[in-house]
């Protein structure tokens, strides 16, 4: 039987530092470049990336209740008692503007009346005030101010 596991893994690592002179330029030895690499992921990866702002936005259109607008494209009066149905439940909603856009609406946590406003309207028109966020491909309004316009 050969060396263990744990005699090679010494007799490596013996190889691999016998350059060091002493125990104190072992201490002082950079970083190797993969273990730099790795930690530097490790940091970006964990670091929460927060979304500034962009603006301030004011928007008219239906709100929609999200799950099946983007399902089956369902929306309109007709919907209308399904959406409010969603929004109750705690469904995201969204806003169909009048030109065509689509935002999600998102609830300020310092001021929930203002998207439970916006919940109440699912299958209606409103106006609709808030802050603008965008994130990859996704758009998104943390409401303000939801009203009949």
């Amino acid at each position: 039987m050969g060396p263990s596991l744990w005699e090679r893994a010494r007799v490596r690592a013996n190889e691999r530092f016998s350059s060091f002179t002493s125990e104190a330029d072992f201490r002082l030895a950079p970083p190797s470049g993969v273990l730099l690499a790795a930690l530097v992921g490790l940091l970006l990866v964990g670091m929460p990336a927060i979304a500034p702002a962009q603006e301030d936005i004011s928007v008219q259109g239906e709100i929609l209740d999200m799950t099946c607008y983007l399902h089956s494209g369902s929306k309109g009066r007709r919907h209308r008692a399904c959406a409010q149905m969603c929004a109750e439940k705690g469904l995201p909603i969204g806003v169909l503007t009048d030109s065509g856009d689509v935002y999600l609406l998102i609830e300020n946590h310092e001021n929930p009346e203002s998207y439970a406003a916006a919940a109440k309207l699912a299958g209606q028109k409103a106006a609709i005030k808030g802050k603008k966020y965008s994130k990859g491909s996704v758009s998104a309004i943390m409401v303000t101010e939801a009203k009949n316009p």
